[in-house]
């Protein structure tokens, strides 16, 4: 039997440049169009992925763990733009011991805070280095961000900001205060949180859209936002391949005029390596090496800036010999066909 066709349902072109709520649906509203692809290859990298355990993707790659996502931590930088009044945050805009106190400033407030350092013990807090998704470019982490979390949950940080409020309050400002109480109402963190084990090579990157990765070795306490994936590494060569090559697949997304990215991708782009066949076990020790050392050499030279997107980010790479030179040697590497199917399972093909 035939596998039956597809067709996407979508407003035609006169009704989205005009497309309002309020709108009835009529004759002409909507457009049928088919899909140039059979079910079973349409429904194909899904199904293999959500099949697929993060562990049993660890094992082809030959590193010691796949992390498909960080912690649910809310509050880091006092809520979003637009989203109501902003509010103070748990990320520190500065932070230090002095002699038995801990001084500290909340993002978004004016004002440093000081508690007794034994606070910190009683209540199990402490200065998390936190991976932040905004921070994370090809290539290059533009910095960790000192947060102030609990190694015992939600409501003993909670219980710490209350008490750190009470004794400083006389010191604050009408609008601090407003904003700290509310960041009390709002935070949010795992009962117990998972660090990074120090010295351990990471590539970490996107978890949404656009997967843009870099290595990182974790020096302290440090942490996973949500909105990162991680593949922790056998060795430090392992993690600038890899992270070469997540950076050359989402390069090849961007690309592709016919492609755009997946909403969640978790732990899909490590598969991705999988499927386009550029596994450590898979490559060459010699095409390794090149692209570890261009790996590297990307690392030191990209620069500390914002983007406005990824897919800008990932474009500007090729301002860089060393890129070009690594998206040559990779074309050369993979076969046409698998990097297809890698590319089906982090994009879908744009329907025009």
């Amino acid at each position: 039997m035939s596998s039956p066709k597809l067709y996407v349902v979508r407003l035609s072109d006169k009704f989205r440049k005009i497309y309002r709520k309020s709108l009835h649906l009529e004759q002409d509203m909507l457009e049928i169009k088919e899909i140039d692809k059979s079910y079973d290859e349409y429904i194909k990298p899904s199904l293999l992925y959500f099949t697929t355990e993060s562990h049993d993707i660890a094992k082809p790659l030959k590193v010691r763990r796949v992390i498909p996502k960080g912690q649910y931590i809310m509050g880091i930088l006092g809520g979003e733009i637009g989203r109501g009044k902003p509010y103070a945050g748990l990320v520190l805009e500065d932070y230090r011991y002095i002699s038995k106190e801990f001084e500290f400033k909340l993002y978004g407030t004016k004002a440093n805070l000081r508690v007794p350092k034994d606070w910190l013990r009683n209540f199990s807090v402490d200065v998390y280095q936190l991976v932040y998704v905004g921070m994370i470019n090809p290539f290059r982490l533009r910095k960790l961000l000192p947060i102030l979390l609990s190694a015992r949950g939600a409501e003993s940080l909670r219980n710490f900001l209350r008490q750190t409020l009470e004794v400083n309050l006389k010191e604050l400002s009408a609008d601090d205060v407003e904003k700290i109480n509310t960041l009390i109402t709002e935070l949010q963190q795992p009962d117990s949180l998972e660090t990074l084990k120090n010295d351990t090579y990471y590539v970490v990157y996107r978890r949404s859209r656009v997967f843009s990765a870099t290595v990182l070795r974790p020096e302290s306490q440090t942490v996973l936002y949500e909105d990162v994936a991680a593949i922790e590494c056998s060795s430090e060569d392992q993690a600038y391949y890899y992270a070469a090559v997540l950076n050359y697949l989402a390069y090849k997304v961007v690309m592709a005029e016919n492609r755009s990215f997946a909403h969640h991708q978790y732990a899909r782009p490590a598969l991705a390596i999988v499927i386009a066949g550029l596994s450590w076990k898979d490559v060459d020790s010699s095409i390794k090496t090149q692209v570890i050392r261009i790996s590297k050499q990307l690392s030191q030279k990209v620069p500390n800036m914002e983007f406005s997107d990824q897919n800008v980010a990932l474009k500007y790479m090729v301002n860089y010999d060393e890129f070009k030179k690594l998206v040559e040697i990779l074309d050369d590497t993979v076969e046409k066909e698998r990097l297809e199917q890698a590319l089906s399972l982090v994009s879908e093909k744009k329907i025009t």
